[in-house]
C-alpha cells in the first residue's frame, strides 16, 4: 500500500477505494482494470510497468480511472457486485475455523505465560510491585 502525503490525488484515493470495495489489493485492481479495459488479461509483468509509476509517482492511467469510476458508480447506485468482476469469495472450512481458534487460544495462552513469567521473575528480583498497568 502506498504512504500516504498529507494531499492524496483523487485518482489515487479512487483505487484505494476500488480496492477496498472489491475486497482486493491495489495490484489486482489494476489487472481487473486491464482486462475490463482490453479485453484480455495479461502478465504481471505488463501491469507492473504501470503500477510502478502509480506507487512512486502516484500517476493512475485512463483505464485504470475508468475501472474505479464505474466501480465506484455501482456502489453509488447499490448494485456493486464483485462477482460480476470475477471475483470469488473464499469459503471458509471447518478446518479454516478450528485453526483460527487454535491460534488464537494459543496467542492467548502465551500471553498469560509470559505475563506470569515476567511478574514470578519480578518478585525474585525484588522489583517493584506494580510492573503491568494500571498502577495506583
Amino acid at each position: 500500500m502506498l504512504l500516504r502525503r498529507a494531499h492524496t490525488p483523487p485518482d489515487v484515493l479512487d483505487v484505494l477505494r476500488t480496492s477496498g470495495l472489491l475486497g482486493v489489493s491495489e495490484f489486482r485492481v489494476f489487472e481487473l482494470a486491464y482486462t475490463h479495459w482490453y479485453g484480455v488479461a495479461t502478465d504481471e509483468r505488463a501491469i507492473e510497468r504501470h503500477f510502478v509509476p502509480y506507487m512512486f509517482r502516484e500517476q493512475v492511467p485512463p483505464w485504470v480511472r475508468a475501472f474505479t469510476r464505474k466501480v465506484l458508480a455501482l456502489e453509488q447506485a447499490g448494485t456493486l457486485d464483485p462477482a460480476g468482476f470475477g471475483i470469488e469469495r473464499e469459503q471458509s472450512t471447518t478446518r479454516d475455523l478450528v485453526s483460527g481458534l487454535f491460534s488464537a487460544v494459543f496467542i492467548v495462552a502465551a500471553m498469560t505465560v509470559l505475563v506470569l513469567l515476567a511478574k514470578v521473575t519480578a518478585e525474585r528480583l525484588g522489583l517493584a510491585e506494580c510492573l503491568f498497568p494500571p498502577c495506583f
